[in-house]
């Protein structure tokens, strides 16, 4: 017999503009929750130098966080700040919202975010991540993300569940 059974409805998160993870998912009513699986100061990592427009020797933070909707892990996200720009960066509460930190702390108000975004087939590691039992479409997105002055504040490279965020990109000339 068709139409029997039981269906639970997914949320699915919609990111618009330039607003934070947290912010996306509180304005849609969702509870935002991070956890920082990896804090630590890094350096000689050429091509991510070379996109941020400084020397090799830069010291940066990586910080790799999951991020979760009401408990449901959504998206892997790991940051590159030069050390420079945040002095004691890795002091603050991580788990909360980057542009929050960024703002309030160091005064960075990130206005502009250029970013790539590719389909792809999650893994063995990122299945465990993401706690799923079969390989699963994700949205792959790099990007770099700038203050008004078109200064780099941070490099990000994250991972998206496709089936539950989707991007809205306005492209415009």
């Amino acid at each position: 017999e068709l139409g029997r059974g039981t269906f639970f409805a997914t949320p699915h998160y919609q990111q618009k503009n330039i607003r934070s993870f947290t912010e996306t998912l509180r304005a849609q009513g969702h509870t935002p929750s991070t956890i920082v699986l990896e804090s630590a100061i890094v350096f000689r990592l050429a091509e991510i130098s070379q996109i941020m427009g400084v020397p090799l020797e830069t010291r940066f933070y990586k910080i790799k966080r999951l991020r979760l909707g009401n408990d449901m892990p959504i998206a892997l996200e790991t940051v590159y700040i030069p050390e420079k720009l945040c002095p004691d960066l890795a002091g603050k509460n991580l788990s909360d919202s980057l542009y929050a930190i960024l703002k309030e702390d160091y005064n960075y108000v990130v206005d502009r975010s250029a970013l790539s975004i590719d389909a792809i087939i999650s893994n063995t590691p990122l299945n465990t991540i993401f706690r799923v039992d079969k390989p699963t479409a994700l949205l792959k997105i790099i990007s770099t993300h700038f203050t008004k002055d078109y200064q780099k504040i941070y490099y990000e490279e994250a991972y998206y569940r496709s089936d539950l965020y989707t991007y809205y990109v306005d492209i415009y000339r």
